[in-house]
């Protein structure tokens, strides 16, 4: 039990690090690093995948309600569209979690990996430089709810904040990087709370155990979040201080290796 804490604090550790260090979602390390654990040291097969999601989500709610409150007080979140989604985040959640329930663990291990050579490639391409005198064209509410339920779902389903389609989203409709990135840390968050209480809910039909909530495990998702939230101001001390450039393709081509495993192994 001793050696699963030290590897999920790990796990955190580099989450932590690099989440700060190039501003993605922790659940790239998170998740693969907990499907290890739980089917290489605990043999737990039946519904690893499950659990690393649901567990890497909830540790999401403090990251993601710790950089909200930072990016607010600096008045940056564009609370009208946030509100705008949040129904639309709502059920996409439900159905991103209740998708992942039933699909297999090999299934759900294959949509990982895919997701994974997918996010691997967008490392190896520079980001487009956003018009800093654009104006913020805001959607409809029928559209934001809408965009809000695709990018819960997917969230929701492989267990991401959803950071890396409501920010190139967002800016779409010419809303500032500054602002999109904040808007999106909100987002993100309403999108963890959602879609960890439906993995609660969901895993409580799974066989109970004295440490796990429903799909959650306890020792990952206490160790992890607590280390993670450490580390996240180390990489991003860490960012200001290195060209990132040349090490976002070598993390791109760690994680397209890592999806391979998720869909091989």
């Amino acid at each position: 039990m001793y050696f699963d804490i030290a590897i999920f604090a790990g796990i955190g550790i580099l989450a932590g690090f690099f989440s700060g260090l190039f501003g993605i979602g922790g659940g790239i390390i998170t998740t693969p690093g907990m499907y290890m654990v739980f089917t290489r040291l605990q043999k737990q097969d039946t519904h690893a995948m499950h659990v690393a999601i649901a567990t890497t989500l909830a540790c999401m709610i403090f990251t993601t309600l710790s950089s909200s409150y930072f990016h607010h007080r600096k008045k940056a979140v564009n609370w009208p569209t946030t509100w705008n989604m949040i129904i639309g985040v709502f059920i996409g959640s439900f159905f991103g979690a209740y998708v992942s329930k039933l699909l297999s663990n090999d299934i759900l291990k294959i949509v990982f990996g895919a997701f994974l050579l997918l996010l691997g490639g967008r490392f190896f391409f520079a980001r487009k430089k956003a018009d800093p005198n654009a104006i913020y064209s805001k959607p409809s509410i029928w559209v934001l709810s809408s965009m809000g339920t695709g990018i819960s779902f997917i969230s929701s389903l492989v267990g991401i904040g959803g950071g890396l389609f409501t920010v190139p989203t967002l800016m779409a409709f010419k809303m500032r990087i500054q602002n999109a990135i904040a808007t999106s840390s909100s987002i993100s968050f309403f999108v963890s709370i959602f879609a960890t209480t439906w993995y609660v809910i969901f895993g409580f039909s799974k066989e109970a155990s004295s440490t796990s909530l429903g799909f959650i495990s306890l020792p990952a998702f206490v160790t992890i979040a607590i280390f993670s939230v450490c580390l996240a101001p180390v990489g991003v001390k860490v960012a200001h201080l290195i060209n990132t450039k040349l090490l976002k393709k070598i993390f791109g081509a760690l994680v397209t290796l890592i999806g391979f495993y998720m869909i091989f192994s």
